[in-house]
């Protein structure tokens, strides 16, 4: 091989090695773009820890006075926090609906019955409570919750442990 050679096969060699950083380095530039972003798609659906608390506790009695089955028993509810309206909210003076995952249970029956189940809190005046039909509740999820909070508006799995404790103690509370 001779020198001139020897110099393009390096030139090449280098010229390689310096794509490949490059690539690497915008692939993980890319990663850490994304990664950071993937959190902001969905801004607002989470209020501060202490916020969700007290619109939880707002929100039960609005939904244990709201939901159809109010109209036949005392209810118990216990709501997790999907989100909010306006979706930026830092506090809950400023929501307007809440959209929640909700347990609720029927008190002072002689066989005690639970319901899990999305809905949305309109905290207007007068309030109002939304709730998907168990026949069409797949469709109804998409009629009445906003696209980013759709899959945790379907997902009753994950609330269950945080929601059992939490409907225990409302039940206590008003028993």
């Amino acid at each position: 091989m001779s020198t001139d050679e020897a110099k393009t096969s390096a030139g090449r060699s280098r010229a390689t090695r310096l794509l490949m950083a490059g690539l690497a380095v915008a692939v993980v530039a890319g990663a850490g773009v994304w990664w950071s972003l993937r959190d902001q798609s969905e801004p607002g659906t989470k209020l501060p820890a202490g916020e969700q608390a007290r619109l939880a506790t707002a929100v039960a009695p609005i939904l244990e006075a709201g939901l159809p089955d109010a109209r036949y028993s005392r209810l118990a509810c216990a709501v997790k926090i999907l989100g909010t309206e306006p979706a930026d909210a830092a506090n809950t003076q400023v929501v307007t609906t809440a959209y929640v995952w909700s347990l609720c249970r029927s008190l002072g029956q002689p066989v005690i019955s639970e319901s899990g189940l999305p809905a949305v809190v309109h905290l207007g005046t007068p309030t109002r409570v939304e709730a998907p039909d168990q026949p069409t509740l797949s469709s109804d999820i998409g009629m009445l919750f906003p696209k980013r909070l759709q899959d945790a508006a379907r997902d009753d799995g994950s609330y269950a442990d945080e929601l059992n404790a939490a409907v225990e103690e409302r039940a206590r509370q008003l028993s």
